[in-house]
């Protein structure tokens, strides 16, 4: 596979570090371990954008991987789905995967807006998903995949040529048909841009991460935690709003300029 941008290997190695990956072989086991990893530490958020579409910062933030891995380095912040999916497929690069870049239909519309990243282990592939934050990764199986985090479920079965996933969602079921074949870093990085005139992670803070053994997804000012015993959604006032936020692992900084500035 192809197409993943290269990220600076001082950085990366201080990413290794501090994801507890030091000496992770590039097999099977090496991509659960690789992307659980991932899915405990990285979040999938839209701080950052939020407060450069207010500045009008260009290129959005996260257009590299060295740029995004800086920031969560320093701020604990990710990104939305281009960005994301751009710097974890460089790092799974870095660690000697075999990792192509892939995009997807969120809701199956016919324009792809979603990132994702596939990872070929002598031809078993998998995907590695830094935006839904599954847990673990899903095997590309004729007979269909499935994974659980808690009551935090999806599934993965082909569907002519194109595969579909279906992942819990706050409203519900979510359904994202994917394009295996490998995109480039170039196709990335327009189509983050695209995103300035219209996304859904424009205007109000969305943090999705893995915390207390449940997952939880701030949207706005409600807060939605998938765990062992089911779903609840929990309304939050501004004060808990930041509360939970810094809880999440995001900087003072991070935060103030996503809610304030």
């Amino acid at each position: 596979m192809n197409g993943t941008a290269t990220v600076d290997p001082v950085l990366a190695g201080e990413v290794v570090d501090r994801l507890g990956l030091t000496n992770l072989v590039p097999d099977d086991d090496g991509v659960v371990a690789f992307y659980g990893a991932w899915c405990r530490s990285v979040p999938f958020d839209n701080l950052r954008k939020l407060h450069a579409l207010r500045a009008g910062t260009r290129p959005l933030p996260g257009d590299t991987p060295d740029d995004f891995f800086r920031a969560w380095m320093a701020h604990g912040t990710g990104g939305t789905c281009w960005a994301s999916s751009g710097a974890l497929g460089a790092l799974a690069t870095h660690l000697g995967f075999d990792a192509a870049l892939v995009v997807g239909s969120m809701l199956d519309l016919p324009e792809p807006n979603h990132g994702s990243v596939v990872i070929d282990v002598d031809g078993r592939r998998w995907l590695a998903d830094s935006s839904l934050l599954l847990g673990s990764p899903h095997r590309f199986d004729p007979a269909g995949s499935q994974t659980a985090r808690g009551s935090y479920r999806s599934t993965l079965g082909p569907d002519g040529d194109t595969w579909v996933m279906v992942t819990d969602s706050p409203h519900g079921d979510l359904l994202c048909r994917l394009h295996p074949g490998p995109r480039t870093a170039d196709e990335y990085r327009e189509r983050h841009e695209r995103t300035r005139a219209f996304s859904v992670f424009n205007d109000k803070p969305h943090a999705l991460r893995h915390l207390d053994g449940a997952v939880q997804f701030l949207v706005d000012r409600d807060l939605v935690v998938w765990s062992e015993e089911g779903r609840t959604t929990t309304p939050l006032d501004e004060d808990a709003r930041r509360e939970w936020l810094r809880a999440a692992g995001f900087s003072d900084t991070a935060v103030a300029d996503a809610l304030d500035g």
